[in-house]
């Protein structure tokens, strides 16, 4: 606690009046009491000046002061620039730190000196990353670097880039305006969406939906429980566990696979593969649509007849496709041909 001046003048004031004679009389105690007083105020003064360096004469050039911000238990900055606390101690612990704090700085006045410096570097480092403290939240104006683990238990908002040394945790939403980069390893159990580039030179855990808009880099393997959806490129140098579907999605936003009799798939690098049936009933040519147009072109369509080993099955007969469009193609089998015939098809384009 602080060194309290009228505290110590009430003490030696009332030293002083137990002095005081009983038989005198009732004037004579009131000018001693008096006297008393004026000197104990007096001496407080001097003795309190001598041990905390604060002159009541030149008051505002106090040197050194004995209050809370210089005892164990407050808020300061390390000579490493770290924010820590130093803990309330006993009695008998703080002293002995007090007492040391005196002999390595000569006096409370070098003592104040060095903690005035400290508190303005604290000052200049707030100021610096506007660092705010409100009831709700915690903001910083400036760059956010995790040396460890980051724990949200909600929303995490970053503005520019993610930069975790170590492990991301989101058990919340998290939402990255721009690139996001983890050293180790990244555990999503809510959903990440990031407005740019992902690299993640450890492991990538998704629990729920994680959508990136550019390219996703993993540096190991990658487990995703529910979806995954990249924009672009996704390159792994170690395994890939899927527990749910795998949907590669193609520039008009549609699904990228159909897998029925008559479906599609694109394939890397935008290629566009279809495939499918047909059995008709008709010596006319006839056209056949593709489950879902080609975006550019077709490049190719392979056609064959499905016929049995008996005889008189006509296994030479022809069934030709022509008139390729990206929309589908035109049937033209042999004119030797009839009734009800079983057509299989496969299309490659882009």
């Amino acid at each position: 606690m602080a060194l309290d001046k009228q505290f110590l003048k009430y003490k030696l004031e009332k030293i002083k009046n137990e002095r005081i004679f009983k038989d005198q009389d009732s004037d004579t105690k009131r000018e001693v009491r008096k006297e008393n007083a004026k000197r104990s105020q007096e001496e407080a003064d001097a003795i309190h000046s001598y041990l905390t360096g604060m002159d009541p004469i030149r008051i505002f050039s106090n040197r050194s002061f004995l209050d809370p911000d210089s005892m164990p238990g407050n808020l300061f900055i390390s000579d490493k620039g770290e924010l820590n606390i130093s803990q309330v101690e006993p009695p008998k612990k703080k002293m002995s730190k007090i007492m040391a704090l005196l002999s390595k700085h000569k006096g409370f006045g070098g003592a104040n000196k060095d903690r005035g410096i400290k508190l303005k570097i604290l000052k200049k480092i707030f100021d610096s990353l506007n660092i705010i403290f409100k009831r709700d939240k915690i903001a910083v104006g400036k760059n956010l670097e995790v040396k460890g683990i980051v724990n949200v238990g909600d929303n995490i908002i970053i503005g520019g880039s993610g930069i975790v040394n170590k492990n991301l945790n989101v058990i919340g939403d998290g939402i990255i305006n721009k690139s996001l980069r983890v050293n180790k390893n990244e555990i999503i159990n809510r959903n990440l969406r990031v407005g740019r580039n992902t690299n993640i030179l450890g492991k990538l855990n998704v629990g729920k939906n994680t959508n990136i808009r550019d390219n996703l880099v993993v540096g190991k393997s990658v487990m995703i429980n529910n979806s995954l959806s990249v924009k672009r490129d996704v390159e792994v140098d170690g395994d890939v566990t899927i527990k749910g579907d795998l949907l590669f999605k193609s520039k008009t936003g549609k699904p990228a696979q159909s897998l029925a009799p008559n479906g599609y798939a694109e394939l890397t690098g935008g290629l566009l593969l279809q495939w499918g049936t047909d059995a008709r009933n008709s010596d006319q040519a006839y056209v056949i649509s593709f489950p879902t147009p080609f975006p550019n072109a077709c490049f190719s369509v392979t056609v064959n007849r499905q016929a049995t080993e008996a005889d008189g099955m006509r296994k030479t007969w022809a069934v030709t496709a022509t008139t390729i469009t990206s929309t589908g193609f035109t049937i033209n089998r042999d004119d030797g041909i009839s009734g009800t015939q079983s057509i299989n098809w496969i299309a490659i384009g882009n």
